[in-house]
């Protein structure tokens, strides 16, 4: 083989060595870029999965929560904020002000997302109140947190109101007591008649007290669950017709028309000690706010699983904005309008959880043509639950 031939040879092998280099770098390259489409796959589908999850956390909080992004576009959110929003259509990467269309709330995340810190305050959203708490995850990621605290802030008023109130109902028999015992104390003897009538004051007194105290343990049993109610079938007029022997004195002093349209054939299933307790505390209200010569009417209608008992007066009524209110602990109606402030305020209290208790409710209205009527209902006997 001549010079020119090996060359020729020597040229071809190389010539072929470089097209298989070639191919090996292009085949790489394509390796590469099938690498590199998989790893971005599984990062999409890791990240997707994250998001996924997080946002399923989100969803079992009873906060309303939010995700924003630097610019303070939304992210993400959960179903509470759209609950609280009323957002009902897709709005990631809306910005959060075009969302909840609340300035102080948006200048409290601008407030943020600038000094990148975190931040609590309180604001108000359609009458309710939320505590809010913001804070940065990341230079790219600010969370928002709003805590509906409506009801605890309004049982931290009414546990406020009621020790207060406690407060001021004792504060008036026990300054009279200690009154009444300083004068027996520094004249006792001088005159008989007047010793007789202090120490039948202080009873009296004494007397107010106790009952308040009972009333106030009654409460704090049925509220807690630790009364127990006797569920038994119960004629209803039996129990009607036992209150109103309870009360027969004071109905003689302040005489008022009964009528009772309830049939001898309802039967409920309720604690008839319990019942007769809550009519008791109805019928001492009427009396209170009815003049002599007005009307008491006991009512009721029932399916097949429940009894509505309606008991009306035709005394001063009471004002539609308190007609919740009166159930409350210590409520009293203005004494100004019904000139009689007697009462604990907390007969009304009892009455509603023992219905509650019972599985019923209770609520007050306006009477047909003047005074009140409360409803409130019982299970009859023998309803299937």
């Amino acid at each position: 083989m001549g010079f020119i031939e090996g060359l020729l040879i020597g040229g071809l092998a190389a010539l072929a060595c470089l097209f298989a280099l070639w191919r090996m770098a292009q085949d790489h390259s394509a390796y590469l870029v099938t690498l590199q489409r998989l790893q971005r796959t599984l990062t999409q589908e890791q990240f997707q999965m994250s998001l996924n999850r997080m946002l399923r956390v989100a969803n079992s909080s009873f906060d309303a929560i939010f995700v924003l992004d630097a610019e303070r576009r939304i992210t993400m959110l959960n179903d509470v904020a759209q609950q609280v929003f009323g957002i009902t259509r897709q709005i990631t990467g809306q910005t959060f002000m075009s969302v909840v269309r609340h300035h102080h709330l948006d200048q409290l995340a601008a407030q943020v997302t600038l000094n990148q810190e975190p931040l609590e305050d309180q604001i108000e959203i359609d009458g309710r109140t939320y505590k809010v708490r913001m804070s940065w995850i990341d230079v790219q990621t600010l969370v928002v947190a709003l805590q509906d605290v409506t009801e605890l802030l309004r049982l931290t008023r009414a546990r406020r109101d009621m020790v207060a109130n406690i407060s001021h109902e004792l504060r008036t028999p026990i300054s009279s007591i200690r009154l009444m015992v300083d004068t027996l104390t520094q004249n006792y003897g001088k005159n008989l008649e007047k010793d007789l009538t202090k120490l039948a004051r202080i009873d009296r007194e004494t007397e107010s007290l106790q009952f308040l105290v009972e009333e106030l343990h009654d409460l704090s049993m049925i509220e807690t669950g630790r009364a127990i109610m006797r569920m038994i079938e119960t004629p209803l007029n039996l129990v009607i017709r036992d209150a109103l022997s309870r009360m027969s004195s004071q109905l003689e002093s302040r005489p008022l028309t009964i009528e009772n349209t309830i049939p001898d054939s309802l039967i409920v299933l309720a604690d008839p000690d319990q019942t007769r307790r809550v009519l008791t505390n109805l019928i001492s209200n009427s009396l209170k706010f009815t003049a002599p010569g007005g009307r008491i009417t006991f009512a009721a209608e029932a399916n097949e699983s429940t009894a509505t008992i309606r008991m009306s007066d035709t005394g001063i009524g009471i004002p539609p904005s308190e007609r919740k209110r009166i159930f409350e602990r210590f409520f009293q109606v203005d004494s100004a309008r019904s000139g009689n402030s007697s009462g604990s305020g907390l007969g009304l209290a009892i009455a509603k959880h023992i219905i509650e208790a019972q599985g019923g409710t209770i609520r007050a209205e306006a009477g047909e043509l003047q005074g009140t009527t409360i409803v409130f209902t019982l299970s009859v006997a023998g309803a299937q639950s």
